[in-house]
């Protein structure tokens, strides 16, 4: 077994918990109780629901890893980390002028990290 590729899926499957149970509360419930546009909200909701599968398939991705070296897969598992990682960095800074209502970015950052230590590591 691959630890660190081990400890990414974990993280990532704790970030799934996070998404789903956390935010959907938080961000999700409130835009759809929202007076915007009903195809705006359906969008949203696609949206949520699609991170929500991106994030499970990133999890699966790097279960799997654990115990099969993939190169390619374990790149394609640290790229949309560190898109994510991104993302809410820009945000955070750009949209917000902190990184403080956006943790999220620290968690993809370590995941990215934790996947690319174990496809050295082999």
């Amino acid at each position: 077994m691959n630890k660190p590729t081990f400890a990414a899926a974990v993280l990532m499957s704790l970030t799934v918990v996070a998404h789903i149970f956390g935010g959907g509360p938080e961000v999700n419930a409130p835009i759809q109780a929202s007076d915007l546009d009903p195809v705006v909200r359906a969008l949203a909701l696609v949206v949520w629901h699609g991170v929500s599968v991106t994030l499970a398939a990133i999890a699966a991705a790097l279960f799997w890893l654990s115990w099969h070296r993939n190169q390619e897969l374990a790149f394609m598992a640290i790229g949309i980390q560190l898109g994510f990682t991104a993302l809410f960095i820009g945000v955070g800074i750009i949209s917000l002028g902190t990184l403080s209502p956006v943790p999220q970015w620290i968690a993809f950052a370590i995941g990215s990290s934790l996947t690319a230590w174990g496809l050295r590591s082999g």
